[in-house]
């Protein structure tokens, strides 16, 4: 399926001079006025402070406040710093999402910390799982996302 709309971005990695890229996309959605937006972030790990990282987040905040409709924002969030999750929490409280979580969780953790993660709204998760895998520093997660109607003004 070709996306309505799609934008991406890069954010330098601020000590290592590579670029971390965020893709955002918009799917129509069938038997529905809405849309789907999905976003996939590698974020920013290496810098001095969490400015860089922040601005990132940031930038994908700006880029879906208008959108309404259903959302699922994934990826390495490298969230292996508390003040780092706080970030995203925030982001994840300001639209609206709710995390995903896993009965068995092989997501990798960085200090305790878990760096991957899936934020959705407006949908149902169904099924999600992690796998435990030695060919990539990153787990896959799967999950398996159902609609939910729109909630009618009163």
């Amino acid at each position: 399926m070709r996306p309505l709309t799609q934008c991406s971005f890069a954010s330098i990695e601020p000590l290592l001079r590579t670029p971390k890229g965020t893709s955002i996309s918009q799917y129509g959605l069938a038997g529905d006025d809405r849309s789907l937006v999905v976003v996939n972030v590698h974020a920013v790990n290496f810098s001095l402070g969490l400015g860089v990282f922040e601005r990132q987040f940031e930038r994908i905040g700006e880029v879906l406040a208008a959108h309404d409709g259903p959302l699922i924002l994934s990826g390495d969030f490298n969230t292996w710093r508390p003040g780092r999750q706080r970030i995203i929490d925030g982001l994840a409280a300001a639209l609206g999402l709710s995390p995903v979580t896993y009965a068995e969780d092989f997501r990798p953790r960085v200090f305790g910390q878990a760096i991957d993660h899936i934020y959705v709204r407006g949908l149902t998760t169904i099924t999600s799982s992690t796998s435990d895998v030695t060919t990539s520093d990153h787990s896959p997660m799967t999950v398996t996302l159902g609609t939910t109607p729109p909630v009618e003004a009163d």
